[in-house]
């Protein structure tokens, strides 16, 4: 029980660490918005203030863009701070900030559950102080935000409790950034032959 607490104690911690790393000056640090930046919060404005993207089209899933054809995912979750924070450096960095912070408890959680708790708090740490992923937590990287959502989604199919809500999550990771929509179909596609083989046994 003792282990417990202190093994809890410590991923709190890590997790306030890389929660302040990420978020400190978050307006200022990359200084200025890089042009997709921009775009997402442009975009999510417009969302926002009329329920179209730039070019029109109503809720979409795909933002034109500068003809990259970006997921709307990570677009919509800025437009939900906006309000709160208004259309700035900080709000549209935010989630990406979140979500980097988030994969910090996603890393232990597949340490322990492929490990060991001890092994969770060494990928949770890793995680937290990758200078690389530091730096894509503290800019707004649709990447960053798909990759929480496909960590989450296939540890949550792992719990039999849970498998519908991680499908939820992958499918929305797929629709955050292109490289998810290759990944996911082959986790899904593991995931029902997992499923068939354990009716079978």
């Amino acid at each position: 029980m003792a282990k417990n607490v202190i093994v809890h104690i410590t991923l709190i911690a890590i997790f306030i660490a890389s929660l302040f790393i990420r978020i400190y000056h978050l307006e200022l640090s990359p200084q200025h918005l890089n042009w997709d930046e921009a775009a997402l919060g442009y975009n999510a404005y417009s969302l926002l203030t009329t329920a179209k993207d730039e070019y029109g089209r109503f809720l979409p899933l795909t933002l034109r863009s500068f003809n990259d054809y970006k997921g709307a995912i990570y677009t919509y979750v800025i437009s939900v701070f906006i309000p709160i924070f208004g259309l700035n450096e900080f709000t549209i960095r935010l989630p990406s900030a979140i979500a980097g912070s988030l994969l910090v408890l996603i890393a232990y959680l597949w340490g322990k559950k492929l490990f060991s708790p001890k092994v969770g708090l060494f990928m949770a740490t890793s995680i937290a102080f990758s200078p690389y992923l530091i730096l894509t937590s503290r800019t707004a990287f649709e990447a960053n935000f798909a990759l929480l959502l496909l960590t989450s989604g296939w540890y949550l199919i792992t719990n039999k409790k849970l498998q519908f809500p991680g499908i939820f999550l992958l499918i929305l990771s797929a629709y955050t950034y292109h490289s998810s929509k290759l990944i996911v179909p082959f986790i899904l596609f593991y995931y029902l032959i997992w499923t068939e083989k354990k009716k079978i046994t």
